[in-house]
């Protein structure tokens, strides 16, 4: 008959989508800081990308590579070192929040 379908790992997914949300917002937030305020198209003209690569990164629609995100944090001015320990520190407060958020499961008699 039929196979069992198993359901999707949410946990998974949150983790993944979270990942993504903590590069392209951390991406946004280095770019338009106070000091550098850099344009979409300036970052793509530092990198040799298109301003539209950029709007994919913030989005989430792309995942760059660490060599990406190397050339990214060179063209925001900051080292590659910096740029991947905030947005690790980003996903750890994701994750604690996220944690916070579940609850255990119910006691059965």
């Amino acid at each position: 008959m039929g196979e069992d379908v198993k359901p999707p790992d949410v946990r998974r997914m949150t983790r993944k989508r979270d990942r993504l949300e903590s590069v392209f917002i951390v991406i946004r937030q280095f770019r338009e800081r106070e000091g550098l305020d850099l344009t979409q198209e300036e970052v793509g003209e530092r990198m040799g990308v298109s301003n539209a690569y950029i709007s994919d990164l913030e989005r989430g629609v792309k995942y760059p590579s660490i060599n990406t995100l190397i050339r990214i944090a060179k063209a925001l001015d900051v080292r590659p070192g910096e740029l991947l320990n905030v947005i690790s520190d980003r996903e750890d407060a994701v994750r604690a929040k996220l944690a916070g958020q579940v609850q255990p499961p119910a006691k059965q008699n």
